[in-house]
């Protein structure tokens, strides 16, 4: 079966394509826009060119913060561009714009203890009003600043929360932000029905995971997590 319809507001997606340790250590942010957004989109190429929009404006206002919560063996080579979802259509997918940077873009975070193993990341946590898996999302951010604790240092926390608060006060819940018409987002990818395979005390059962068209809520606020994470995709061998 194919799952519903989009119900929500058209999707963007913006990728943060960035390296460091001869690996690639991409980052997602998702944007939803508003009604009076919706009215001046004509056509795909209008939807992409309007959803491009956010990332130099992102560049300008907010990329500076990013680069704070880094050390500078992170660069940032590429960002892309994709409109994923569209009001009313089912897998609204259109071909990425690329943004490619020549000029040197790199993380500025100075403090002692900034760690470069590519797999340690520090947590930004973003919230919406909704309880729920689908209602929630994660930043991680590479080669954060730490203590020896595995914690992630003051000064790297206070950088941490900085970028985050740029984001809210940028692309706030609604279109309410500096930049009008575009959400932080978090996006709940639809899916089609499809099997899974379960074990409950040692019996193993099919079943059907049934459609889902998906979800996107908007974010309203943000936690920085002091706790390093781990993220495996980032393992040499494993990619991104």
């Amino acid at each position: 079966m194919v799952h519903a319809a989009w119900a929500h507001r058209r999707i963007g997606q913006m990728v943060l394509h960035g390296r460091g340790a001869s690996q690639d250590m991409v980052t997602v942010f998702n944007f939803e826009d508003d009604s009076v957004e919706e009215a001046v989109i004509a056509s795909d190429a209008d939807a992409q060119a309007a959803f491009d929009t956010i990332v130099g404006d992102w560049r300008t206002n907010v990329m500076s913060s990013w680069l704070a919560c880094m050390a500078s063996d992170y660069t940032l080579p590429r960002i892309t561009m994709q409109v994923l979802e569209a009001n009313g259509s089912v897998d609204h997918r259109l071909v990425p714009t690329e943004h490619n940077y020549t000029t040197s873009i790199t993380g500025t975070y100075s403090a002692t203890g900034a760690t470069n193993t590519t797999t340690t990341c520090g947590i930004i946590r973003w919230k919406t009003p909704l309880a729920g898996k689908s209602h929630r999302g994660r930043t991680y951010v590479p080669f954060p600043g730490t203590t020896a604790a595995g914690q992630l240092a003051s000064a790297a926390q206070t950088a941490y929360a900085t970028f985050a608060d740029a984001m809210l006060a940028r692309y706030a819940a609604g279109g309410g932000g500096t930049f009008p018409h575009f959400s932080l987002t978090i996006y709940s990818r639809p899916y089609n029905d499809h099997l899974i395979y379960k074990k409950v005390l040692g019996v193993k059962s099919v079943v059907s995971s049934g459609d889902y068209a998906g979800n996107s809520t908007n974010v309203t606020a943000r936690y920085v997590d002091a706790t390093l994470r781990v993220q495996r995709r980032r393992e040499l061998g494993v990619g991104s």
